[in-house]
């Protein structure tokens, strides 16, 4: 798109473009990412070597409200066979301090083997769906 648009990839455009691919096809794990995909992570990183410092700062770095929240969301694990779900409520939110953003992707339910993961919260504005 930078291309068509005449817009040269510096190191800086480069690594913002990197990061939202990152971002948008889950660290390139959605089932939408493709050979595609790759070679345009891969023009990216030619332009700007960072990757694994973006992998860090977006996917690897967690507040310590929102690992507070996922100790509250893990103990009330539920299973019933193929279908895994945790939840948290308004209160643990106000009391870890945690924002909405704490209670997307947790990466954590996808470690529950043969199990669809859900997360649900008490809150209306932080519902997330994690399918594993």
């Amino acid at each position: 798109m930078a291309r068509l648009a005449g817009v040269s990839l510096d190191a800086d455009i480069a690594t913002c473009l990197y990061t939202a691919l990152m971002t948008d096809t889950g660290s390139f794990m959605f089932e939408g990412t493709n050979e595609h995909t790759f070679a345009i992570a891969r023009e990216l990183v030619l332009r700007a070597p960072t990757p694994l410092i973006v992998r860090a700062t977006f996917t690897l770095a967690s507040s310590t409200a929102k690992l507070r929240l996922l100790g509250a969301a893990l103990a009330n694990l539920h299973r019933e066979g193929s279908l895994a779900w945790i939840w948290v409520t308004q209160e643990q939110m106000e009391r870890f301090d945690a924002i909405e953003e704490d209670c997307e992707r947790p990466g954590e339910l996808r470690a529950i083997e043969s199990a669809t993961c859900r997360l649900r919260s008490s809150s209306a504005s932080c519902r997330t769906a994690v399918g594993a």
